[in-house]
């Protein structure tokens, strides 16, 4: 089969990413290692017996097996405990085990989620020589020692390692694939360069905060930590921007295959009608290889495509917030608040034979409905009309799972346990990440994501005005036929009550896209005159309410 040779080829699949340790790619890697030796030796003398024990024991394991398992096992001791192992933690603090502080844990999960991305970098770089693994280890063991040691949090090193793991792109497989000479100068930077951001940060910890305070004039300790990070991000921009290049010049290939395919099947056809079954196997063949090729195609485009995502969503969701585990702890919520007596329990059932709700459902235009009434129990925040929104999301969910022309998109403003309210412009940047989610290979036209790149980065988002928020809502709708918007609570919101008018009114002007909107507000938060404000921003016609559904 011919190929063009003006495209770029995959690399014949090996054990190896570099060539052999001497690689002259590898440069950055053994200054990394010699320049380790040497900051262990001059920070040893500082350090506690039991840390260099704890150290050594994590090297010792690398050496053992060339795994990352001693450093995770090490990880472990700091994580936050689950269910079925709290009895365990609390029998070890009862015989005098350490206790680990909320902070700590905290670093401990940001430490974790950094070094599964960090861990891509060893496999590659640790094939040409296992020492190198040997290195990191030392390094990142060393550091979180030092780290959890501390008593105070430390937002510059954690925030450091959040914004490195934010702008790692997916590595795993890059080994068979792309090891091209500048992607293999890419790799063995961004391992030395995170080595010394790790030394810069061991630097940081070690200084007493009188130090800090001396030398912040002259010689500011952030300094050094801030330049290692900068340089870590600009690398692996580089990384990402050569790894999208060589894709699209695979799937072309890839494509250019299927053509082929396509023309050497059509011609094979006419040829092999008359023959045996033999040769209608052959037919058979050949189609399995089309479709197998296919596939091969669309997965990288969905990989593509969900790699474009990620990198919004440092802008969208910066706390990597989660609606379908909203969704779960929410339903609990409101069942451990609502669902044990039947007087307290409101559901969907309840309206769904009011001509608003029919008329809102049936609507071919634009339709907004909005849920009022007031919670007798005052021991909590939540409203009792809340559960008919829980149980519109899972119907909707259940009735378009198959309909890809029909998003569901959802936000509860307001639950129990919250340390501050929402803002609004919260809220819209979780609705738009939804819809992107739902049809991410929108990114794929490139004026489209640089569009979204532009607006997230823009000063109007970074202020959180509502405007460009609602804008980057409507353009996401665009996507679809029939987008169904459910917010529960607005009025709870920063900014909440004027902020679902703005809301409101820029949806209703949304053009080739249907767009429904469920609202449940407290008949305590939100009164006649905001009311009467949403009806305006709505539009005539557009707007019905299930007023006085107090709780009895």
């Amino acid at each position: 089969m011919a190929t063009d040779p003006d495209t770029p080829q995959p690399l014949k699949r090996r054990d190896t990413f570099f060539n052999g340790s001497n690689d002259p790619a590898l440069q950055p890697a053994h200054e990394a290692t010699s320049s380790q030796r040497k900051f262990w030796k001059s920070i040893r003398k500082d350090l506690k017996k039991d840390d260099i024990k704890r150290v050594d024991a994590v090297v010792q394991s690398y050496e053992n097996d060339h795994t990352i398992a001693g450093l995770e096992s090490l990880l472990a001791e700091y994580l936050p405990a689950a269910e079925d192992e709290k009895n365990k933690l609390y029998d070890r603090r009862e015989k005098g085990g350490k206790q680990v502080s909320t902070h700590v844990q905290k670093f401990a999960k940001t430490f974790a989620d950094f070094l599964g991305c960090y861990s891509q970098v060893l496999e590659l770089v640790k094939t040409a020589d296992n020492q190198f693994g040997g290195v990191a280890v030392q390094t990142l063991s060393l550091l979180l020692v030092v780290a959890v040691n501390k008593s105070g949090k430390e937002e510059l090193i954690e925030n450091s390692l959040l914004k490195i793991k934010h702008n790692f792109p997916r590595l795993r497989g890059l080994r068979n694939i792309y090891p091209t000479p500048k992607m293999q100068e890419l790799v063995a930077q961004v391992y030395e360069d995170v080595l010394v951001f790790a030394q810069r940060a061991i630097e940081y910890y070690k200084r007493s905060a009188w130090a800090r305070v001396w030398k912040a004039i002259s010689e500011p300790p952030q300094l050094s930590v801030q330049i290692a990070v900068d340089k870590i991000l600009d690398e692996l921009a580089e990384v990402k921007d050569e790894t999208n290049f060589l894709l699209n010049g695979r799937v072309h290939k890839l494509e250019h295959d299927v053509e082929q395919v396509k023309t050497m099947l059509e011609d094979q056809k006419h040829v092999l009608e008359d023959q045996h079954e033999e040769d209608q196997q052959r037919i058979s063949n050949m189609q399995k290889e089309l479709r197998s090729v296919q596939s091969g195609v669309g997965q990288i485009k969905r990989n593509h495509s969900e790699e474009l995502l990620s990198t919004l969503q440092e802008g969208l969701l910066p706390d990597q917030f989660l609606c379908t585990e909203q969704l779960e702890d929410y339903r609990g919520q409101l069942q451990a608040r609502f669902g044990r007596k039947a007087s307290t329990k409101f559901g969907l059932a309840q309206i769904m034979n009011q001509d608003a709700y029919q008329r809102w459902q049936q609507s071919k235009t634009f339709q907004t409905l909005v849920l009022r009434g007031r919670t007798r129990v005052s021991n909590t925040a939540l409203s009792w009309l809340s559960q008919a929104a829980v149980e519109l999301v899972d119907k909707l969910k259940h009735d378009f799972a198959q309909d890809k022309t029909t998003a569901v998109i959802y936000h509860f403003c307001k639950r129990e346990g919250m340390t501050e309210d929402d803002h609004m412009h919260t809220t819209l940047s979780r609705l738009v990440y939804q819809l992107l989610q739902a049809r991410p290979s929108v990114l794929d036209e490139r004026s489209t994501y640089a569009s979204y790149t532009s607006q997230l980065e823009s000063a109007s988002w970074q202020k959180r005005q509502l405007k460009t928020a609602c804008k980057l809502l409507v353009d996401a709708m665009s996507a679809f036929e029939t987008v169904y918007v459910v917010i529960d609570r607005p009025e709870t919101c920063k900014g909440g009550k004027g902020g679902l008018a703005k809301i409101l009114e820029a949806l209703q002007q949304a053009e080739g896209v249907l767009v429904k909107v469920f609202v449940v507000a407290d008949g305590d938060e939100a009164d006649d005159a905001d009311l009467n404000d949403w009806r305006d921003a709505a539009g005539e016609g557009a707007f019905e309410v299930l007023d006085g559904l107090d709780q009895r």
